[in-house]
């Protein structure tokens, strides 16, 4: 089978993105392809860096060869797909710092408008608002755990007043996070 095919990830998105994805035919090159690696693994030497990069050289051509333009658009999409990790694990790391988008912004060495860009076609929401939400529910699983009090992690969740906090809180669950420390 010599092509490639588009799925949508999920139907129910808002914005469809399609994620391609390759099958290739399992040929004779391929076939001896996978041998010689075989080989090469076998012989349980350490294996040179130049050799290893010859190898994988001469697989990328082959298939460059072989499926032209279906192939390098497939490549374009993992190298796109990549930043966009790497743009979500700088997001994940500093989830639950008192970072402003600025300085997240920066972090992912991005403009504050790039970065919001960016961030609401991944997240669906803007950052202030998605940040706030995440944050807000891990203060909410804290202090029901009796872990800490309302004053210990305000500033930690990036707010410059216990009363800002509070009134975050209470406008996200309903009752303020002091109601949960006192019961």
């Amino acid at each position: 089978m010599k092509h490639s095919h588009y799925f949508n990830q999920n139907a129910s998105d808002k914005k469809i993105t399609d994620i391609p994805y390759l099958l290739l035919e399992k040929d004779n090159f391929i076939i001896h392809y996978i041998q010689s690696l075989q080989q090469i693994f076998g012989l349980q030497q350490s294996i040179s860096q130049k050799i290893l990069e010859l190898k994988f050289e001469e697989i990328l051509l082959y298939l460059a060869d072989k499926y032209g333009m279906v192939f390098l658009n497939y490549l374009r999409y993992l190298l796109i797909n990549e930043r966009e990790l790497s743009f979500k694990m700088v997001i994940e790391k500093n989830l639950y710092t008192n970072l402003n988008i600025d300085e997240m912004a920066f972090l992912c060495n991005m403009s504050a408008s790039t970065f919001k860009r960016k961030f609401i076609s991944i997240y669906q929401e803007s950052p202030g608002k998605w940040f706030q939400q995440k944050r807000l529910n891990k203060a909410k699983e804290l202090l029901h755990n009796n872990q800490v009090t309302p004053s210990e992690i305000f500033m930690d969740f990036g707010y410059g007043s216990l009363s800002n906090f509070s009134a975050a809180f209470k406008n996200e669950f309903g009752y303020s996070p002091n109601h949960i420390h006192s019961n």
